[in-house]
């Protein structure tokens, strides 16, 4: 099924073609992931992996570096120590997850020095005491992109935001990508946690009559009219996903400290070491 989903998605319209496969999971206990990954390749597509490590042993590391598609890898880490970090991430062990970021780095520091690589924190209750630690070990390691995200609610909603965005703009995903559950069916948003909004399945439709259907059409015209707040039936009425878009155009710089230097979304920040 996922090779004929990618062969339907590489025949669409469209110059660059990204195809991650994750979406509320880990990505490599997939197990034909690498024939996967190959097959993405061969079809000339690009890719991303967000992961949290454990599976990221020698071997895995040294296929996905020889692939060209790879063009970012994200690890999810929820704690400094080892305590906080298995309590939060049941069954990983922390040393482990350290050994294979580690490794990781370093064979990506000799073979793909052009490879993204970041380390997201999502910040939540039970690790904000690590907060500064977190934020204080990965900006000291070489070739690390250091991210720290608000945790969401139930409906996919951060729980705070540091300040709130000037203006609400037009949603991308609806015009952008898809989400294909694993049962088939076709959803706009990776912030459709419940799976509400099915466009179609694709054991019934190909995914393109999908993505130029009538209920595709329906929820781009919600984005474009800007009556997101007349909509409550769709996700769209509350959702702030939309704000991901100022990520590289609107946010507010602080100095985390002397040597580190933060920039801060409306519920994100990154943070690079600056001496």
């Amino acid at each position: 099924m996922l090779l004929i989903i990618v062969d339907q998605f590489m025949r669409m319209p469209g110059d660059s073609k990204h195809i991650s496969l994750q979406f509320q999971g880990e990505p490599l206990m997939y197990p034909q992931i690498k024939e996967a990954y190959n097959y993405i390749q061969k079809k000339g597509a690009i890719f991303n992996i967000t992961t949290n490590g454990m599976l990221m042993d020698k071997e895995m590391t040294n296929f996905l570096l020889g692939l060209s598609g790879l063009q970012q890898v994200s690890f999810s880490v929820d704690g400094y120590t080892a305590e906080t970090n298995e309590k939060i991430r049941r069954g990983v062990s922390h040393q482990k997850l350290l050994e294979n970021i580690h490794y990781f780095l370093k064979e990506a520091s000799e073979n793909r020095p052009d490879l993204y690589i970041g380390v997201n924190m999502v910040l939540m209750e039970e690790n904000k005491h690590e907060y500064k630690d977190f934020i204080n070990y990965w900006t000291s390691i070489k070739g690390v992109h250091t991210w720290v995200t608000i945790v969401t609610d139930e409906e996919g909603i951060p729980t705070k935001k540091y300040w709130e965005p000037p203006e609400r703009l037009i949603c991308k995903s609806p015009f952008t990508f898809s989400v294909v559950l694993t049962n088939g069916d076709v959803v706009p948003c990776c912030r459709d946690h419940n799976y509400e909004m099915v466009m179609g399945n694709l054991h019934t439709y190909f995914l393109g009559e999908i993505w130029n259907g009538l209920k595709y059409k329906i929820l781009r015209n919600i984005q474009e009219s800007k009556i997101w707040d007349e909509v409550k039936p769709y996700l769209c009425y509350n959702c702030d996903t939309w704000a991901s878009d100022y990520v590289e155009t609107l946010y507010k710089l602080r100095l985390f400290n002397d040597n580190i230097l933060c920039a801060q979304g409306s519920y994100w920040e990154k943070f690079e070491r600056v001496r």
